[in-house]
C-alpha cells in the first residue's frame, strides 16, 4: 500500500515536471509525420497477474515496424546475431527523432500515465512483452522457472535489471534480476534505485548504440 501511495505522489510530481518537455516531443512527432500516432500504437504489455495493458510510449519507429520482424528476412537476421536484439545504428525502422529520444530514453516519460492509472509502478520488474514471454519460456530454463512469480507484481518504468546492464542483459540474466528485486522490494530499495536511474541513463550504461 505505502508503495502505490508512493508511486502515485512521486508518479504525479514528475509528470507535471516533464509535462512541458513530453507536449514539446509530440510537437516534434507530429510534425515529423503528420499523418501517423504520436504514441505506439497496440503497445500491450504483460501486467500484474498476466493482465495485458497498454503501455504509452512515444512512437520512435516508423508505421508497421513491428510487422516488419516477421516477413524482413534481414532484420530476422540481425535480431538472430544480436542475441535477440537490434542495435539502434541497425535498426532502418527507427525515425531520427526516435533516434534521439532513445539516446536517454525521453519515448519512456508518458509511462508516468500507466504508473497513475495503476498498471504500472515506478519501480519494478520487465514489461515484458507477450511474445517475449512465449518466446523465452521457450529457450530459456531459468525465465521459464522465475517468470511467473516475477509478474506476481507491477512491472515498473525503472528496476534493478535496468540499473544493473539493460540490453547487455540476457533474458535469464534479466529475469534474475527482476526475481532478486522482487525478494528484496520495499519503499527504500525502490528509492536508491531510482536515485540511480538518471545516472545509468545519462551514462547510457547498456543502452542499444
Amino acid at each position: 500500500m505505502i508503495i502505490r501511495l508512493f508511486d502515485i505522489l512521486f508518479g504525479f510530481l514528475l509528470f507535471l515536471v516533464f509535462l512541458p518537455f513530453m507536449i514539446i516531443i509530440a510537437l516534434f512527432i507530429k510534425i515529423g509525420d503528420l499523418r501517423s500516432p504520436v504514441f505506439v500504437e497496440k503497445n500491450l504489455r504483460v501486467g500484474q497477474s498476466g493482465r495485458l495493458f497498454h503501455m504509452y510510449k512515444f512512437r520512435t519507429m516508423y508505421p508497421g515496424a513491428h510487422e516488419m520482424m516477421f516477413f524482413d528476412n534481414e532484420l530476422i537476421e540481425k535480431k538472430r546475431k544480436g542475441n535477440g536484439k537490434i542495435s539502434m545504428r541497425e535498426d532502418p525502422r527507427i525515425t531520427v527523432i526516435g533516434r534521439f529520444l532513445r539516446k536517454i530514453d525521453l519515448d519512456e516519460l508518458p509511462q508516468f500515465i500507466n504508473v497513475i492509472k495503476g498498471d504500472m509502478s515506478l519501480v519494478g520488474p520487465r514489461a515484458y512483452l507477450p511474445e517475449e514471454i512465449d518466446e523465452y519460456r521457450k529457450e530459456y530454463k531459468v525465465f521459464d522457472k522465475r517468470i511467473d512469480k516475477v509478474l506476481k507484481i507491477k512491472p515498473g518504468i525503472t528496476g534493478l535489471w535496468q540499473i544493473s546492464g539493460r540490453n547487455l542483459l540476457s533474458p535469464e540474466k534479466r529475469v534474475q534480476y527482476d526475481y532478486e528485486y522482487l525478494k528484496k522490494r520495499s519503499l527504500l530499495f525502490n528509492v536508491l534505485i531510482l536515485l540511480k536511474t538518471p545516472c545509468v541513463v545519462l551514462t547510457r550504461y547498456g543502452a542499444k548504440d
